[in-house]
């Protein structure tokens, strides 16, 4: 009889327990819905700013490629020394091969363009 009843406690222990997991479970269901349309908005608010980034960058690029070398590699290298390499490197990415090589061979810091060079080939082989 001890036995019977502690075995009905138990379910019913359990079934109260099953009742507050689902009740649980019913109330994230909404904020986690909530949460993945957000990640959803987030993630194709992420792919425009990148679109819209390479656009910039194009325009950029194409604005490095009707400077004089010399001055354009000024402007990049002042771009370094205010820890903007990344911009650099992009810029640079974006420009004709023909462009970009001329910018970095008037570069007076060679250190600086054999730097970008390296960055520019990490960019390239991450994909």
């Amino acid at each position: 009889l001890i036995r019977r009843q502690r075995q009905m406690c138990i379910r019913d222990s359990l079934r109260k327990q099953a009742q507050e997991l689902e009740k649980l479970r019913m109330e994230l269901v909404a904020p986690l819905t909530r949460l993945r349309e957000v990640k959803a908005e987030l993630d194709n608010s992420r792919i425009r700013i990148r679109k819209q980034e390479a656009a910039n960058l194009k325009k950029t690029a194409a604005i490095y490629e009707k400077m004089d070398a010399a001055r354009a590699s000024e402007i990049l290298g002042g771009m370094c020394r205010n820890n903007q390499d990344e911009d650099a490197v992009k810029i640079l990415l974006f420009m004709s091969e023909r462009a970009a090589a001329k910018l970095l061979s008037e570069m007076t810091d060679k250190e600086l363009a054999a730097r970008l060079c390296r960055e520019m080939k990490k960019v390239e082989q991450e994909g």
